[in-house]
């Protein structure tokens, strides 16, 4: 069985420049860590892989010292992709729909869920709006809120049959997906300059990337 544990940096200042050191922490063991957060005071919250539906997310406030276990109210699945706003409310998409918590993930509630597809990939814009994607085989759900997850609305006009399995969000307001057509059986870089309704996709943008493809944005 394959074991992650999850290690945190420690930085060491001295007058001669910077010191990196990796410290593990004492997060038990386990199937893989899947996805990691923090919020604005320093915790910690990373998700589990589980067996078909018991994957888990756990919390840590002291640097991974102690790990606890954050799984009131949330849904089943395999694993849960975390994502979270600037209000520390903390999302959680996985196979039956998205969770949230509004406390550090003591409790999570269930937002309203457009699709019978699970979540492939979930992300949060700078204005708190929630993009997610759903199904990257079929193409065509990829969906926005900005209301916290309570209405959706697909985001596909011109997307074509490719589903997306990245998103990354620049200062200047633009969308940036990686995306994959099973159907072509290759990936592009897509982006949009009016928050999702429209998406583009550059001339020089190849044809023949990995279908494992992610984007980020250089900060």
């Amino acid at each position: 069985m394959l074991t992650l544990k999850i290690s945190l940096l420690v930085f060491t200042i001295s007058i001669y420049g910077q010191t990196i050191q990796w410290q593990q922490t004492n997060i038990v063991s386990g199937n893989p860590i899947g996805s990691l957060i923090s919020n604005s005071i320093g915790d910690v919250f990373a998700s589990r892989w589980g067996d078909v539906y018991t994957g888990k997310i756990y919390r840590t406030t002291n640097m991974g010292d102690t790990w606890t276990l954050q799984s009131n109210g949330l849904l089943p699945s395999m694993f849960h992709l975390l994502a979270i706003n600037s209000n520390d409310v903390v999302f959680a998409g996985g196979h039956e729909g998205i969770n949230y918590s509004t406390n550090n993930g003591d409790f999570w509630m269930s937002t309203s869920y457009p699709t019978s597809f699970g979540v492939v990939t979930i992300s949060i814009d700078f204005n708190d709006d929630i993009y997610f994607s759903a199904s990257e085989e079929a193409g065509g759900y990829f969906y926005k809120s900005t209301d916290n997850g309570n209405s959706w609305m697909l985001l596909t006009s011109g997307l074509g049959n490719y589903g997306v399995k990245g998103i990354a969000f620049s200062y200047d307001g633009y969308i940036y997906v990686a995306a994959y057509s099973s159907q072509l059986g290759q990936s592009k870089i897509f982006y949009s300059t009016n928050h999702g309704e429209y998406w583009y996709t550059s001339n020089s943008s190849p044809d023949n990337l990995s279908d494992n493809i992610i984007v980020t944005i250089n900060k």
